[in-house]
């Protein structure tokens, strides 16, 4: 009878162990996941450039007097997400859209012979205008509590890019029409290295990290004007 007994404990004890191994993993895993969950961040974010991503050139669209225009401060505006993946390791995921152009203006005297004449002061103006979708994948360290340094791959994709040449003749009059060779665009998507450094803080539910985001391109959108370096600065609101 007490061998029966032992018996039928040693196939329950069996039995629980069993159990529990099936379940034990799945457990810790769905725990683990939980706490993943609870610490990722989802949010906003806004940047405006330092340097870069257009600049202008003092070249003038003939000899006389130029003004160079660039509109480079248009600020880049997306989401912005951070996603724990250990122990002071977390990944960081934006896509931001910004309005960017590049423009330069020149006048001269022209002239003519019949009135109003003889000389009057003609002025034109060469703008290119576009979209621009950056996108960067960036594994973060976080050494301390209000530090995060991060570094990782990029890209950056300008669409709906078009130039337009502006000219006003005392004489003749104002004429617009569209070009394609002036600030023409080399290559739509370009690919790149970023870094940044970012500094949370905690206001309750809120997390507000403001960084600075350096980025290295390996061509350009634009062949004179735009930098293989770009440097900005922003600030992220998450939930």
């Amino acid at each position: 009878m007490a061998v029966g007994c032992r018996q039928r404990r040693r196939c329950s004890e069996q039995r629980a162990h069993r159990v529990l191994g099936s379940v034990s993993p799945r457990l810790v895993w769905l725990l683990w996941a939980t706490s993943l969950a609870s610490a990722a961040e989802w949010g906003v974010t806004v940047g405006v450039p330092l340097h870069g991503p257009v600049i202008s050139t003092k070249f003038p669209s003939f000899c006389c007097v130029a003004v160079p225009e660039s509109w480079t401060r248009h600020p880049a505006l997306g989401v912005s997400a951070s996603l724990p993946l250990a122990s002071h390791l977390r990944i960081r995921l934006d896509g931001t859209w910004q309005r960017w152009g590049i423009s330069d203006t020149a006048s001269g005297l022209t002239y003519q012979t019949l009135p109003p004449g003889p000389a009057g002061l003609a002025i034109t103006k060469q703008a290119t205008a576009a979209n621009r979708w950056r996108v960067p994948a960036l594994l973060q360290w976080e050494p301390r509590r209000h530090i995060r340094l991060g570094f990782g791959p990029e890209l950056s994709l300008v669409t709906r890019s078009h130039s337009r040449y502006e000219i006003r003749n005392p004489f003749t009059g104002s004429q617009s029409f569209p070009v394609d060779y002036f600030r023409s665009l080399d290559r739509q998507a370009v690919f790149g290295v970023g870094a940044v450094a970012e500094f949370p803080f905690h206001l309750g539910p809120l997390t507000l990290a403001p960084d600075l985001h350096y980025a290295r391109w390996t061509a350009k959108h634009y062949n004179t004007n735009f930098p293989l370096d770009e440097f900005s600065s922003g600030i992220a609101l998450r939930l």
